[in-house]
């Protein structure tokens, strides 16, 4: 074959890897938050509302987690401080939660049996993480200490859960 030909068939099949590559874009622009490419839509009045979602605009929350769309006077969660375990890596892990006005102030681990600088470690970070996103729905596990930061999130849900149970008694 001679080098002309070569060359050719080499020009042909980077074209051909480009069309492919750059070729119709039908992926949906539309964000989790039903915007489009990016831009908040607002709500129903033409407001900023950074969700998506309309609401009553009373800034409270309720039991839906949207803010803004308080259907009760009761908060999710009862003031206090909750105990959650569940089993981590090293055995359990035990937790406490303190609800203040219906936000998480505060997670303290009271036990556990993880692995001194990766579990312990991690349950720190997780700590923060919970507290910034006002729960574990948000909140992926730690590279490298999966198994604890999974119980860790459990047993935090497992404190929650008692906060809501005695909301809602």
């Amino acid at each position: 074959m001679s080098r002309k030909k070569i060359i050719l068939i080499a020009l042909l099949l980077v074209g051909l890897l480009v069309f492919v590559a750059c070729g119709d874009d039908t992926t949906d622009d539309t964000d989790p938050n039903g915007d489009i490419n990016g831009e908040d839509l607002g709500d129903e009045n033409g407001e900023d509302d950074d969700n998506g979602v309309i609401d009553d605009d009373d800034d409270e929350d309720d039991d839906n987690g949207i803010i803004g769309d308080d259907d009760d006077e009761d908060g999710m969660y009862a003031d206090g401080t909750f105990t959650g375990t569940a089993d981590g890596y090293g055995g359990e892990i035990e937790v406490e939660v303190t609800i203040e006005d219906d936000e998480i102030t505060d997670i303290e681990v009271v036990s556990h049996d993880e692995t001194e600088g990766i579990g312990d470690d991690a349950m720190d970070e997780l700590k923060d993480r919970v507290i910034e996103e006002q729960g574990t729905e948000n909140v992926d596990a730690i590279s490298g200490a999966t198994v604890t930061s999974d119980a860790f999130l459990e047993a935090v849900d497992d404190a929650l859960d008692q906060a809501a149970d005695e909301a809602n008694d």
